[in-house]
């Protein structure tokens, strides 16, 4: 079972060597005690990679999603040169899964975006209005049959699968295995299982410059993956605009989807830390910002569903990690009376760490603070300046330092100041 304790005594952890399994223990302890409201011995400071440690390898984003070699020299490279409080390694997806299956919910660099741009989300209507009755009823077998089949250009044939409870009895043996005979359904598994051989040739290339970080002495962050259930229904199926208008024109459909998506969304937070050995869940929240909706909205479509799932994984004994993409500021008296007991992460975009903290403080970690556009406009001596200020300002008490969102480029002497300014204060 992982747990805080756990992960920070480095239980899952092959350390290469004794100083390598003190070195973790002394980071993850340090994290650990900013999570659980300890005083930890300074104010950690959180560093996330993915094309930035290309951008500091001189390795083209492209190449971070369909090179390898470059890929995993790179981020070892930027361990190497940093020496951040975590297992700064965050793996870009790699390119040829998607391109194999002819993924298109995205562009990425090496298809429709230039080879140093971050990807793009091509956001659409792939369930319609009509589809809600059919989604809500069993949102497991729509994803399956219709989702995919909208999504993956390759998998159209999953929308010929048969229904899987025909495997009751003898007499259902034929409509249960006829479709496989189809050269749809046969095309869309073969592509599926190309696509897994291409990430496990991936994983076993460059996913293992994750634990070999952790065995180097960096405690990971990245336990496990879910999404607000709303996020779900209005990032990937509805749309923005769809789903803002299905709040007026039917209310009661998109409650409905996204109570539907909620134990789907909890399974999908709770199965991650097993497999990773680190307990931290990350919800990457989208349309909960305060310029999407009003706060009525809020506790009405949004909260309700993500406070369950948040739940449920604060049930198994991990940590949420909630990155509050866009501003909070109206949301913040609202989380310190409604925000569901247990240690949680809080990493803001726009919103002031300081007044998260004087307000959330005695409930959640806050974690934030370094804008991208400092990372990437000021002088090394501006941002270490900033960062001793806002560390003395809050305190070393449940606060995090990092950066209020990934950043894909930045001279490294500027990822210098920022830790630095903990490390030497």
């Amino acid at each position: 079972m992982v747990s805080l304790d756990s992960w920070a005594n480095g239980e899952h952890v092959d350390f290469e060597s004794a100083e390598a399994a003190e070195k973790y223990k002394r980071k993850a302890t340090r994290l650990k005690d900013a999570v659980v409201g300890n005083t930890p011995d300074r104010v950690p400071v959180r560093v996330r990679s993915g094309y930035l440690a290309g951008h500091q390898a001189d390795v083209t984003f492209e190449e971070m999603m369909y090179d390898a070699e470059k890929a995993a020299a790179a981020y070892r490279e930027f361990l190497e040169e940093f020496d951040p409080d975590n297992n700064h390694v965050t793996i870009e997806p790699p390119g040829k899964p998607a391109d194999i299956l002819d993924y298109n919910l995205y562009n990425w660099p090496g298809n429709g975006v230039d080879e140093n741009s971050g990807f793009q989300a091509l956001e659409g209507e792939y369930m319609t209005a009509a589809d809600y009755d059919e989604f809500i009823a069993n949102p497991e077998s729509w994803f399956l049959k219709q989702y995919m089949t909208r999504v993956f250009g390759e998998l159209e044939g999953l929308g010929k699968l048969p229904n899987f409870s025909l495997s009751q009895e003898l007499p259902m043996i034929k409509p249960l295995t006829l479709p496989f005979g189809d050269s749809e359904v046969q095309h869309a598994l073969e592509s599926l299982m190309d696509a897994g051989d291409a990430m496990a040739e991936w994983q076993e290339k460059v996913g293992v410059v994750a634990s070999e970080a952790e065995a180097k002495g960096y405690p990971s962050f990245s336990g496990g993956y879910s999404k607000a259930p709303f996020d779900t229904i209005a990032d990937m199926l509805r749309g923005t605009r769809n789903a803002m208008i299905d709040m007026r024109k039917r209310p009661e459909k998109i409650k409905a989807a996204t109570r539907a998506v909620t134990p789907m969304m909890k399974d999908l937070g709770t199965s991650g830390p097993e497999a990773t050995g680190s307990p931290f869940v990350l919800f990457v929240l989208h349309k909960g910002a305060d310029n999407f909706m009003s706060q009525d909205d809020f506790e009405e479509f949004y909260w309700p569903t993500l406070k369950e799932t948040m739940e449920a994984v604060i049930d198994e004994g991990y940590v949420p990690l909630m990155f509050a993409e866009g501003t909070y500021d109206a949301r913040l008296e609202f989380l310190a009376e409604n925000h569901p007991e247990g240690p949680t992460v809080w990493i803001f975009d726009r919103t002031d760490v300081r007044e998260a903290h004087e307000i959330l403080g005695d409930t959640v970690t806050v974690a934030g603070g370094v804008s991208t556009s400092l990372m990437k406009t000021a002088e090394p001596e501006a941002i270490q300046a900033h960062c001793k200020e806002l560390a003395e300002d809050i305190g070393r008490e449940r606060f995090i330092l990092t950066t209020s969102a990934r950043i894909y480029r930045t001279p490294k002497e500027n990822i210098h100041a920022m830790i630095n300014s903990v490390k030497e204060n």
